[in-house]
């Protein structure tokens, strides 16, 4: 259903800007034209984003991105792990992946409102409310949440009630142009 919207590849330096201690010279001349969570979507011109998770650890999949194409790995703690690309350490890097999102594809909510529920129940019911109130007043609304993603009630699959970080930035980056509001169900793990 979505088709994303153009944005400009960014140097990694302007994704990293107040991130790291200190921006190697040598990354400048590096354009990033994505940035991934999951190792098995890396193309040519993203970054890895190597979070320790409760599953997976995405240091163990640094060898594979480089051979898929990945321009550089950020990495919460040093490892030990051979590497062509830069190795980036970024503090608390999963509390940051929104961030580095938002500037990769130009901060697109600040061209919307974006309301947020939370709660144990009613979330769904509520943002499908919320749209269809908007929609009456000639406000174009999209949901994200657990019947999917997308505008006036025509959704993509969710895997998850509040998707990842990336996927809400591109989510957002694809509607930019379309709509005014977007209604997110926002899950207790989302909000963490």
């Amino acid at each position: 259903m979505n088709t994303l919207t153009a944005y400009a590849p960014k140097l990694l330096p302007e994704l990293l800007i107040d991130l790291v201690d200190v921006i190697n010279p040598g990354w400048a001349g590096i354009t990033v034209s994505g940035v991934q969570l999951d190792s098995r979507k890396i193309t040519a011109g993203d970054i890895f984003i190597a979070c320790v998770g409760a599953q997976h650890d995405g240091r163990d999949y640094i060898q594979q991105v480089i051979k898929q194409g990945a321009v550089a790995v950020l990495i919460e703690s040093e490892c030990d792990v051979e590497s062509t690309v830069p190795l980036i350490v970024v503090d608390q890097l999963s509390q940051r992946v929104i961030l580095i999102a938002s500037r990769l594809f130009d901060q697109p909510s600040l061209a919307m409102n974006v309301i947020g529920v939370t709660g144990t129940n009613g979330k769904t019911s509520c943002t499908q409310l919320m749209m269809q109130l908007l929609n009456t007043i000639d406000q174009s609304c999209a949901v994200i949440g657990t019947l999917g993603a997308g505008i006036d009630g025509h959704f993509d699959e969710a895997i998850n009630t509040t998707p990842d970080a990336i996927s809400i930035q591109s989510h957002l980056a694809n509607w930019q142009s379309s709509v005014a509001c977007v209604a997110m169900e926002v899950s207790s793990h989302g909000l963490e």
